[in-house]
Formats: structure tokens, C-alpha cells, sequence
């Protein structure tokens, strides 16, 4: 997927936020990619264009997509913190074999929000499981 910089720009300035170079990088590795990062996979793959970079500056700019809902903070294995930019309501599953973090949309589970008496801020749901492929070469497995 391709972003657009003037985008990427547009959504850091509508949280008020300064649009570095970094940032926008970072940003742009978050909507590019939908495996759910550890800042040690971010930082792995930012290294290469900012060799002076260090961990500290992806965690700092990261905490603040989170305290700007910009991005949601995952812990579903070991509590490893991942990242997940917000797109779209939705809940994410994490598979216990590969290890990966899917989305899926809040439309395939209905929750009925005005049925609850509280008010909700925010939603913090995720199933764990096993995934469709690892389900499919478990089987596959099986047959051979």
C-alpha cells in the first residue's frame, strides 16, 4: 500500500502533532504494514534510512500516537507491546502458532454499545486462537 506524504502530514496535524521526518516514517510503516510491530521490528526496518536512530525515539513517538488515538497499543503474547494503527473499528485475533495478529471487522461481531449503561471510552478485545493457515497445514499435515 502506498501513502501519500500530504496524508500522512493530515493526520499527524489533526492530532496536533508536529510532522518530522521520523514521525511520518514511522507513521507510514504503521499503515503500511498490518503485522502489528514491536518497536524492535520498526527499528529494524527504519535503521536502515535513519542510522543514528535509537529505540528511545520509537518508543517516545509511538506513545504519542497512542496518548493522540492515533495508534493502539496490543499486549496479546508475553505482554510483547505491539502497535496497530487505528483505520477502523475492529478486533484484532491473535494466532498461538505463527504467532501473527489479524484484523477483523467490528461489522462480522455485533455488539450492541447503547444496550451497555456505561459509558465506553475505549475497547480493548482480542481473541487468541489458531489461525485459518495453521489450522489448514495442520490438517494438511494429517493427510500426508
Amino acid at each position: 500500500m502506498i501513502v501519500d506524504v500530504y496524508n500522512l502530514k493530515k493526520i499527524l496535524l489533526d492530532k496536533g502533532i508536529k510532522p518530522s521526518y521520523i514521525r511520518l516514517k514511522i507513521l507510514e510503516y504503521l499503515i503500511t504494514r498490518e503485522n502489528h510491530p514491536t518497536v524492535d521490528e520498526i527499528y529494524k526496518e527504519l535503521k536502515n534510512i535513519f542510522p543514528t536512530l535509537s529505540k528511545t525515539t520509537i518508543y517516545l513517538n509511538l506513545n504519542l500516537f497512542v496518548k493522540n488515538d492515533i495508534v493502539k497499543v496490543l499486549n496479546v503474547d508475553n505482554n510483547e507491546q505491539r502497535f496497530d494503527f487505528i483505520k477502523q473499528e475492529h478486533i484484532n485475533f491473535f494466532c498461538e502458532k505463527c504467532k501473527k495478529i489479524y484484523d477483523i471487522t467490528i461489522k462480522e461481531i455485533k455488539i450492541k454499545y447503547e444496550e451497555i449503561e456505561h459509558e465506553i471510552n475505549d475497547t480493548v478485545l482480542y481473541f487468541k486462537g489458531v489461525c485459518k493457515e495453521c489450522k489448514n497445514q495442520k490438517i494438511t499435515n494429517l493427510n500426508n
